[in-house]
């Protein structure tokens, strides 16, 4: 049977150059010695053709197909690679969330914080001014003089004007210029912030300013005497205005910032400055011992200046502090007692 194989298979001739092992094997078309290619093993019964295809370059095919895997890759790799603080943060609540946890690290997170003063959405700008306030290094007295100049919505204005306010170091002179400028904003909400604000770091000319604004206020509300009045005037004029300009009042005389010789508002004060700022108070409190209002912030400023002034502001506003002790209001007249107290004054054992 052998020798019948043998006949019955034609003779082949070689062409020159091409090594006789391995020409046409069973498992492949072309198996040459040197493995240059491969041919991968041919359908069953043929001999000819290939499985998977006629043959592969191994070596230079597979380098192709990483060279352009590694093309593809490019992007993917590079946004893998950034860092989680430099990914951008698309959605109004993501930069809200990202605020918060700035103020609590207190953190301008590399100054992103101060680029949220140009921020689109109002809510992460006041959110953002009040960060700022929280945060209370002078850094960031630049980006909320901004916010108070020029930002459009009066809640962002009020929010800078409030953060100025609470900033630990006392304020620049620009700064407090600004607040001054911020007394005629059109903005109530505004004007309230940034008398609070004077308060609390005017500096000098606090008592001056607060004193002058509260005069002009207090003119246009008018003086109520009775609880139902000071109600009417609270919903006809906005009382909130008049209401943190007599805090701030007593404020100012918290770090004894009385200014010019503790004038609040009137010229000619001489002596003591506690006792020059008491008796520009008492002119704006009362006349002749007779309280103007009858407002229970009115009674709190008299005993807080007691507080913070002492005796030396008896004369002053004593008489004050006894009209309030016996005011029909309770609230009203505990603060009165606590003026007198506070202020030694004649009255205060009858009261």
């Amino acid at each position: 049977m052998t020798g019948n194989a043998a006949a019955a298979t034609p003779a082949r001739s070689v062409p020159a150059g091409v090594p006789t092992p391995g020409i046409f094997p069973a498992t492949g078309i072309f198996f040459p010695a040197t493995g240059s290619l491969r041919a991968t093993r041919s359908l069953p019964g043929t001999g000819i053709f290939p499985a998977a295809g006629i043959f592969r370059a191994a070596g230079i095919f597979r380098a192709i197909g990483l060279f352009t895997a590694a093309i593809l890759a490019i992007p993917a790799l590079a946004a893998g690679q950034a860092p989680e603080e430099a990914a951008p943060v698309r959605s109004a609540r993501e930069r809200l969330v990202r605020v918060v946890a700035l103020e609590d690290a207190r953190s301008f997170g590399d100054g992103w914080l101060f680029d949220r003063v140009f921020d689109p959405d109002h809510e992460v700008r006041r959110q953002a001014a009040l960060a700022l306030g929280r945060i209370g290094r002078p850094e960031a007295v630049a980006p909320l003089l901004q916010i108070l100049a020029a930002d459009e919505a009066g809640a962002v204005r009020a929010a800078a004007a409030f953060a100025l306010g609470i900033v630990e170091d006392p304020l620049p002179e620009e700064a407090v210029a600004a607040l001054e400028s911020a007394l005629a904003d059109p903005s109530g909400l505004v004007r309230e912030k940034a008398v609070e604000a004077l308060g609390r770091r005017g500096g000098p000319r606090a008592g001056e300013v607060v004193g002058a604004f509260l005069r002009e206020r207090l003119g246009v509300s008018g003086y109520a005497g009775r609880r139902e009045d000071v109600e009417a005037s609270m919903r006809r004029t906005g009382w909130d205005e008049e209401r943190f300009a007599l805090f701030s009042l007593a404020r100012v005389a918290d770090d004894g910032n009385y200014g010019n010789g503790g004038n609040a508002g009137n010229e000619g004060n001489e002596g003591a400055p506690g006792a020059a700022y008491a008796e520009a108070a008492a002119a704006l409190l009362g006349a002749d011992g007779v309280p103007r209002t009858g407002w229970w912030v009115s009674a709190w400023t008299v005993a807080r200046l007691g507080l913070r002034i002492g005796s030396e502001a008896g004369p002053a506003l004593g008489p004050l502090a006894a009209a309030y002790a016996a005011a029909d209001d309770p609230v009203v007249r505990a603060l009165g007692v606590r003026g007198l107290g506070a202020l030694s004054a004649p009255g205060a054992e009858a009261a």
